[in-house]
C-alpha cells in the first residue's frame, strides 16, 4: 500500500490533502489578461523612460550638428521664437486719456509676475481650461518635480497617450493633446495643419523650447499669443470686452476669457446686432465660462475648504454675461497729433505698429478742446464775413509751455477726413510781421556789440594809464535810445542777384497796406516801432547792420544774412534763400532783403519755437509733444529727466529787450495787440505777443493772419489762412483773426494769472562771454556753399579791376525830424 503511494502512508496522506488544498487552474482569457496587463505597465514604464531619454538624447545632438532640423527641415526656433510679437503702441494724453494708438495685431504685453501677483485667477482660469500641469508649485516634494520632468520636457506624455489613442480609433488627426509648450511652438513656429510629421516637429521643438525658456517666459509668450474674438493676449482682449485691465478683471470674466480663447465666432455673435445668433452666443460663452470654472475647483485652483474662494465661485457661476462690442484697438480722437508723433517717432523707434510702445504726450484735454472752439469761432466769425471761402479757410494753432517745451494743445486743422494735412507741421506760410522780432533781435545784437566794444576801449584806456579794473559783467538797457527812422515809402533792393553788387529788381516798402492810407511816425523808438508793426522803420533797422560805406547790393546782401542767421539760430529751419535759374543755366540762391518783413515761408512749429529764446532768457528750445515713451518692459525711452543746460542762441540783454518789445506789443497804446488792455480783458499781469498779417508778392492781398503770444507760463501760436492760398479778404489782420484765438484759450482754459509777471533773466556770469552760436543752413547744403564761392570769386575780380557805375540808390533818412506819438496812433491789425 505504502508503494502505491510512494512511501507514503495513509494517514499522512490524508493530512497532506485537509492542510493543502490544490488551487484549480486558471482559465486562458485569465492569464492573457494578466500579461496583457503586466507587458502594457511594462511598457509605459519604458516609455516613460525612454520616450522622454530619446527625446533629450536627439535635442542634444541636435543642439552639436543640426542633425534632427535638417533632416525633418525643422525652423530656427531661436529666430522664431526671439522675433517679438506684434504689440499695439498706445497714444495718451497727460493725464491718461486715449487718443490714439497703432497697431497691427491689437496685443497689449502682460507681464506674468506682475499678473501673477494683482490677479492670479486669470492664470489659473487659462492653466485649468489648457494645460493644468504646466507650472509645477515649488513647494512639491523633489521625486514628484523629478516624475513631472519626464512626463513634461515640453509635452504631456498622457496627453499625448489619451490623444494618441483618440486618432488611432478615428484613423485621423482629431485630437492634440497639447501643451501650453506646444500651442506655443504651433502658433509661433509651425503651421496649424493636423498630421504625424507636424506633430513629432511640434513634440521635439516644444522639448528644445524648455531648454531654452523658464515657466513664466513661455507662459508669458502664451498670455500675449492667443486669439481671443479679436484682440490677441489677456491685456488686449480684458480691455476690448470688460474695459477693463487684466489686473482688475473679476474671476467669471476670467474664466470668459479662457473659455473663449480660439472661440471668436461666440463673442462677435454675443456682442452683434442679430438677436437669435446673440441669444445663442451668449448661452454658449455662459457654458463655457462655467465649465472654466467648475474645472478650477477640481483641479484645486479653487480651494473648496476655503469659504472666501468658494463665495468668490458661486458669484462667478452667478454672474451675468456682460460684453462690450470690440470695433477696433482704438478710436483716434486725436488724428492731427497722432499723424504727427507718427511721422516724428516712427523713424526714430521703429514701427509704431509693432513696437508696443506707451507714448504719453503733454496734451491736456481741457487745454485742446479749448483751443479747438477758439479757432471754430474765429472761423465762424471769418465766415460770416467770407463765405465764399467757407470751404479753404482753416485755423492751425499750438499751446506750449514755455520751459518745457511740451505741447499741451495742437489744433493741425479742422477736419482730418476732408484734409489730412497737420496745419501746425506740414503747412508753410508767410509769416508777416511775426518775423520783425528777429530783425530787431540782429539790430538789438548789433546795438550790443557797440556798446561792448566802447566799454572794451574804455578798458583798455584804464590799463595803459596803469589802473587794472575789476572784472564787471555789465548789464545793457539796450531799449533806452535805441530809435529807427520810419518816414515814407522806401525803395530797397527786392532780389540782389549772382554777384554781390547787382540789384537785379527793387521793391517799394510801405506801412500797412490793407489800411486806406500808410502811416509813418518819423523817429520813433524801437518799441514803438516793433508794437505799431512799422514796416519801413523795421527795414531800415536791417539796413544799418552793416557799414554804409560797402556798395548797396553788399551791404543789403549782408544785412540780410545777419538777419537770416538770427532767425536760424534761433529755430528756423526752413531755407530762406531762394534757388533761382539764371539765363546762363546755372543755380544761383538770391534773397531779398524784404525777407525781415515775412516774406519766406515757415511752418507754425517752427515759428512758435523760434520764439522760445525771447521767453526763456536767451535759451534755444525744442516744443515736443511727448513727455515720456516706455517700451514693453516699462524702460524709459525718452522723457523722465528735464533739461537744464542752456544751448544759449542770444545774449540775456538781447533776450530782455526783444520780451520787453513783445509785451509792448500789448500794452502800449501804439500796439496791434492793445486790445486786450484796452478793453479790459487783462487789465494786469504780464502778456507779450506779436501780430502778423502777411501779404501776397503785390503786398496789397492779405494772405496769412498770425498771432504769437505769450504768458509767463505758456506761449501760444495761431494761424488762420486759406488752404488753397487764396486771399483773406480786406482788412483782415491778424488782430481781427488770430489774437481772439489767443484770448479765448486764456479765458476759458485759465491759463493766465493776473498776478503772473514774466521771470527776470539772469546776466551770464562775471568774466563769461556770449559767442554767437553758428546755426548754418548753408553748411547743410554743399550746393550752396560752392555756388558761394563762385559768387565771391567774381566779386574779387570785379574789385580787382575797379568797376565803376552809375551810383545807387541808398537807403538815407530824411532831415531829422521828431514823431509826435500822440498825435500819430494808428490802426491795429
Amino acid at each position: 500500500m505504502e508503494s502505491e503511494n510512494n512511501g507514503i502512508s495513509p494517514e499522512t496522506l490524508a493530512t497532506i490533502k485537509k492542510e493543502y488544498v490544490l488551487k484549480p487552474k486558471r482559465s486562458l482569457r485569465f492569464r492573457i489578461a494578466k500579461w496583457t496587463g503586466i507587458s502594457f505597465l511594462t511598457l509605459l514604464v519604458l516609455l516613460v523612460l525612454i520616450i522622454p531619454t530619446l527625446l533629450y538624447a536627439l535635442f542634444y545632438v541636435d543642439e552639436h550638428g543640426g542633425y534632427i532640423t535638417r533632416a525633418f527641415e525643422l525652423p530656427d526656433l531661436n529666430q522664431k521664437v526671439g522675433a517679438p510679437f506684434a504689440y499695439t503702441s498706445t497714444l495718451t494724453a497727460r493725464d491718461g486719456t486715449p487718443l490714439a494708438c497703432f497697431t497691427k495685431e491689437h496685443r497689449v504685453h502682460v507681464e506674468v509676475a506682475k499678473l501673477r501677483t494683482a490677479n492670479p485667477q486669470v492664470i489659473n482660469a487659462i492653466l485649468a481650461s489648457e494645460d493644468s500641469r504646466f507650472n509645477p508649485k515649488e513647494e512639491e516634494e523633489f521625486h514628484w518635480r523629478v516624475i513631472n520632468k519626464f512626463i513634461r520636457p515640453g509635452y504631456d506624455l498622457w496627453g499625448v497617450f489619451h490623444a494618441a489613442t483618440t486618432d488611432l480609433a478615428k484613423l485621423k488627426v482629431v485630437a492634440g493633446g497639447s501643451t501650453i509648450d506646444q500651442q506655443v511652438v504651433k502658433v509661433v513656429v509651425l503651421t496649424p495643419e493636423r498630421t504625424f510629421t507636424r506633430k513629432f516637429k511640434e513634440i521635439f521643438l516644444a522639448v528644445k523650447l524648455k531648454q531654452y525658456l523658464s515657466h513664466d517666459e513661455i507662459l508669458g509668450m502664451y498670455l500675449d499669443l492667443i486669439y481671443v474674438g479679436g484682440p490677441y493676449g489677456v491685456g488686449a482682449s480684458s480691455t476690448a470686452f470688460f474695459g477693463s485691465n487684466v489686473e482688475e478683471i473679476s474671476l467669471d470674466q476670467a474664466a470668459i476669457i479662457a473659455g473663449m480663447i480660439n472661440n471668436s465666432r461666440s463673442l462677435v455673435d454675443a456682442t452683434g446686432l442679430d438677436e437669435a445668433k446673440r441669444v445663442q452666443a451668449l448661452a454658449y460663452i455662459k457654458s463655457r465660462r462655467d465649465r472654466v470654472l467648475n474645472l478650477m475647483l477640481d483641479k484645486g485652483f479653487i480651494d473648496k475648504n476655503s469659504e472666501q474662494d468658494m463665495r468668490r465661485y458661486q458669484a462667478a457661476i452667478a454672474a451675468p454675461i456682460k460684453l462690450r462690442r470690440f470695433t477696433g484697438a482704438c478710436e483716434r480722437t486725436q488724428p492731427f497729433v497722432s499723424e504727427y508723433v507718427r511721422g516724428v517717432y516712427e523713424s526714430k523707434l521703429g514701427n509704431l505698429h509693432t513696437g508696443g510702445y506707451r507714448m504719453v504726450t503733454g496734451i491736456n484735454p481741457v487745454v485742446q478742446k479749448v483751443a479747438e472752439d477758439a479757432c471754430k469761432t474765429t472761423l465762424a466769425e471769418y465766415v460770416k464775413r467770407h463765405p465764399e471761402n467757407r470751404s479753404t479757410i482753416t485755423c492751425a494753432n499750438l499751446v506750449a509751455e514755455i520751459d518745457t517745451g511740451e505741447i499741451v494743445a495742437m489744433v493741425g486743422g479742422q477736419d482730418f477726413k476732408v484734409r489730412e494735412v497737420n496745419g501746425v507741421t506740414y503747412d508753410k506760410a508767410l509769416p508777416g510781421s511775426a518775423f520783425k522780432p528777429f530783425t530787431f533781435a540782429a539790430y538789438l545784437e548789433h546795438l550790443l556789440d557797440k556798446e561792448k566794444e566802447k566799454t572794451a576801449k574804455r578798458t583798455a584806456t584804464l590799463l595803459e594809464a596803469g589802473s587794472i579794473p575789476q572784472p564787471v559783467q555789465f548789464q545793457y538797457d539796450l531799449l533806452t535810445g535805441c530809435k529807427v527812422s520810419d518816414f515814407h515809402s522806401v525803395l530797397v533792393p527786392a532780389i540782389i542777384g549772382s554777384t554781390r553788387d547787382r540789384v537785379m529788381t527793387r521793391k517799394l516798402i510801405n506801412n500797412y497796406p490793407e489800411e486806406r492810407r500808410a502811416s509813418y511816425m518819423g523817429n520813433i523808438p524801437c518799441t514803438i516801432a516793433l508794437a505799431s508793426s512799422q514796416n519801413s522803420g523795421t527795414v531800415w533797422a536791417e539796413g544799418q547792420l552793416v557799414s554804409q560805406s560797402i556798395p548797396e547790393a553788399e551791404r543789403w546782401r549782408r544785412g540780410t544774412d545777419i538777419v537770416i542767421e538770427m532767425a536760424q539760430r534761433s529755430g528756423i529751419a526752413s531755407p530762406m534763400r531762394q534757388p533761382v535759374r539764371l539765363r546762363s543755366g546755372e543755380m544761383s540762391f538770391i534773397q531779398s532783403p524784404t525777407v525781415p518783413l515775412g516774406f519766406n515761408q515757415v511752418s507754425l512749429l517752427e515759428l512758435a519755437e523760434a520764439y522760445l529764446p525771447f521767453f526763456n532768457g536767451g535759451c534755444r528750445g525744442h516744443l515736443s509733444i511727448m513727455h515720456a515713451i516706455t517700451n514693453q518692459k516699462g524702460e524709459i525711452i525718452e522723457g523722465g529727466a528735464a533739461k537744464t543746460d542752456c544751448d544759449r542762441v542770444l545774449d540775456p540783454n538781447v533776450a530782455r529787450g526783444v520780451r520787453k518789445m513783445l509785451q509792448e506789443v500789448v500794452d502800449n497804446d501804439f500796439g496791434t495787440a492793445h486790445s486786450l488792455r484796452a478793453k479790459k480783458l487783462f487789465p494786469e499781469g504780464d502778456l507779450a505777443g506779436k501780430t502778423g498779417t502777411a501779404t501776397k508778392s503785390d503786398g496789397v492781398r492779405v494772405e496769412t493772419n498770425l498771432f504769437i503770444g505769450a504768458t509767463p507760463r505758456y506761449l501760444i501760436a495761431t494761424r488762420v489762412s486759406n488752404i488753397d492760398r487764396a486771399a483773406l479778404g480786406k482788412r483782415e489782420t491778424g488782430a481781427r483773426n488770430a489774437l481772439p484765438v489767443f484770448r479765448d484759450i486764456l479765458l476759458a482754459a485759465h491759463l493766465f494769472d493776473p498776478k503772473g509777471r514774466f521771470p527776470d533773466i539772469p546776466d551770464l556770469p562775471p568774466g563769461e562771454e556770449f559767442v554767437h552760436p553758428v546755426y548754418d543752413y548753408e553748411a547743410l547744403h554743399p550746393e550752396i556753399i560752392a555756388q558761394k564761392k563762385k559768387m565771391e570769386a567774381i566779386d574779387e575780380r570785379r574789385r580787382q579791376k575797379k568797376l565803376g557805375g552809375k551810383p545807387v540808390l541808398r537807403l538815407d533818412p530824411p532831415p531829422r525830424v521828431d514823431a509826435n506819438l500822440s498825435k500819430q496812433k494808428t490802426r491795429k491789425h
